[in-house]
């Protein structure tokens, strides 16, 4: 979550990979505080009813995505890799307190060590 620099306003936000952050805005500033005050509420587990494991999904794949990490691969077992990578970052992180780490960079250094493994030598370390 971050104060949209347009809307001045709080809105849930995206990673980019890069380090910047997307704002993820809905119809109007309203709906986007309805959604603020849920991932508030659940302390950062909920977000437009998504659990944890399913914004590591998400994040991850944004990631794979913008990379173009598996372009010529079959869509299904690139989504059952991205799953199985959300999984180990969230049994990982189980007892991780997101109030003294910041997700984005944990979840973008997980991505990068996993890519690195995939490919060491073209894969970029930063």
């Amino acid at each position: 979550m971050r104060i949209c620099p347009d809307t001045k306003r709080p809105v849930l936000v995206c990673h980019n990979g890069n380090g910047q952050c997307l704002c993820l805005h809905n119809g109007t500033t309203e709906e986007d505080a309805v959604d603020v005050d849920l991932w508030l509420r659940s302390n950062g587990r909920e977000c437009n009813g998504y659990n944890k494991l399913q914004e590591a999904v998400v994040d991850l794949a944004y990631n794979a995505g913008a990379d173009n990490l598996w372009e010529d691969m079959d869509s299904r077992a690139v989504n059952a890799e991205i799953i199985r990578w959300a999984e180990e970052f969230e049994t990982g992180h189980a007892g991780t307190d997101w109030d003294a780490e910041d997700y984005f960079l944990a979840i973008d250094r997980f991505y990068r060590e996993k890519t690195k493994q995939m490919n060491p030598v073209t894969i970029p370390a930063n």
